[in-house]
C-alpha cells in the first residue's frame, strides 16, 4: 500500500469532508445528495494504489490545477462508483471549483459519468476549491483504509 503508507508529491493536505461543509469550505444545496455521494464512492485501497500507478505511468506528474481537477472528475471518480451502495440512485451533481470551473457528475443508476461544464438541471450544487475537494478525497481514501491515525490525522 504504497500510495496510503508514502504519500505522493503534490497531494495536498487531509481533509475531513464533515469538517470541511462545517467550515464553510464547502457548500451545497442538497446535504441529502452530497451524503450520498460520500456513501457511493468507497475508495477500496488497493484498488486506489493500483489505479494510480496506471495513471502515472500514462501521464506526465506534473499537472496543472485545470488537468488535475480533469482527472479527478472525468478519470478518478468513475471508477470508484459502487451502484450496490446507492441502489436506483438518480442524480446530476454539479461541482463548482472556484477558479478552475464546473465538472458534472452524471448517476444514473448503474453508472457514473463525468463531463466538464454545466449540466441543464443539477439535482444538487457543491461549491469549493481544488484543494479542498483534493483533501477530502485523501481523507476518504485514509477513512477506507484505516490509516488516517497513522498520517497523523486524529
Amino acid at each position: 500500500m504504497k500510495f496510503i503508507d508514502t504519500p505522493r508529491e503534490g497531494i495536498t493536505g487531509i481533509i475531513n469532508p464533515e469538517n470541511a461543509l462545517l467550515s464553510g469550505k464547502v457548500k451545497t444545496t442538497d446535504l441529502k445528495e452530497l451524503t450520498r455521494f460520500q456513501f457511493a464512492f468507497p475508495f477500496d485501497p488497493q484498488k486506489v494504489v493500483n489505479y494510480a500507478d496506471k495513471l502515472k505511468n500514462q501521464m506526465d506528474r506534473s499537472f496543472s490545477p485545470e488537468q488535475k481537477a480533469d482527472l479527478i472528475f472525468k478519470k478518478f471518480l468513475p471508477n470508484f462508483y459502487t451502484p450496490s451502495r446507492v441502489p436506483e440512485w438518480q442524480a446530476t451533481l454539479l461541482f463548482h471549483l472556484t477558479n478552475i470551473g464546473d465538472f458534472t457528475l452524471n448517476i444514473d443508476g448503474e453508472t457514473c459519468t463525468a463531463n466538464k461544464g454545466r449540466p441543464d438541471l443539477a439535482t444538487s450544487e457543491i461549491t469549493t476549491d481544488l484543494d479542498t475537494f483534493s483533501g477530502m478525497l485523501r481523507y476518504s481514501i485514509l477513512h477506507s483504509a484505516n490509516q488516517l491515525e497513522r498520517v497523523g490525522y486524529k
